[in-house]
C-alpha cells in the first residue's frame, strides 16, 4: 500500500513538474496560459526560481579570460607563462588553481604578492628579479567565423585585450 502511494505521489510531482517548465515559456503567447500562470503556476515556479533564466537548458556563454605572467630576469629578458596551461583538467587541482588564477587577476592586492614570491620561486632557475601579473580577455567583436574557418583562435594575440594588473619584485 504505501509503495503504491509513494509512487502515485511521484508520478503526480513529475507530472505537475513537467506541466510547470511547459506553461512556463509559452503563457505571454495565450490568454488562457496567462491566467494559468499567474494564479497556478507562478508561486511555484517563484518559489524555486524557475522563472529566473534559462541558464540550466543553454549556460550563457561568456567571454573567457586568463592569467598571463611574465618574469623578467637581470639581463632585462622577459619569460611569459600562461599557468593555465599547465594544468591537467583531469586531476582534481585544476579546479583549485583555476580559481586561484582568476583571483589573481580580479583581486591582485589580495593575492599578487602570495602568486608573485609563487612563481618567481618556481621559477627560480631563470633568476627573476621582477613579475607581471596579465590579465588577457577576448576581444569577441574581432573574432569572425572567418577567423575560426582558417584555424585562429578567439585567444590569439590578435583577438585579445592584455591588461598588467599587477607588478611585483621577485625576492632575492
Amino acid at each position: 500500500m504505501f509503495l503504491k502511494l509513494r509512487y502515485i505521489l511521484m508520478s503526480v510531482f513529475v507530472t505537475w513538474q513537467t506541466f510547470a517548465m511547459l506553461i512556463l515559456p509559452a503563457y505571454k503567447e495565450n490568454a488562457t496560459l496567462n491566467w494559468l500562470y499567474e494564479d497556478v503556476v507562478h508561486p511555484y515556479v517563484t518559489l524555486f526560481g524557475f522563472n529566473l533564466g534559462w541558464s540550466f537548458y543553454s549556460p550563457s556563454v561568456t567571454l573567457s579570460g586568463h592569467l598571463r605572467y611574465v618574469i623578467e630576469d637581470a639581463a632585462r629578458k622577459r619569460y611569459s607563462f600562461e599557468p593555465a596551461n599547465e594544468l591537467n583538467r583531469w586531476l582534481p587541482d585544476d579546479w583549485w588553481f583555476r580559481f586561484w588564477y582568476n583571483a589573481i587577476y580580479d583581486t591582485p592586492d589580495t593575492y599578487g604578492d602570495l602568486a608573485a614570491n609563487y612563481f618567481c620561486r618556481k621559477h627560480a632557475a631563470l633568476r627573476p628579479v621582477s613579475i607581471s601579473f596579465v590579465k588577457v580577455e577576448e576581444r569577441a567583436q574581432d573574432f569572425t567565423p572567418a577567423d575560426r574557418l582558417s584555424g585562429k583562435s578567439p585567444l590569439d594575440d590578435e583577438f585579445v585585450t592584455e591588461t598588467i594588473v599587477k607588478q611585483a619584485e621577485c625576492p632575492s
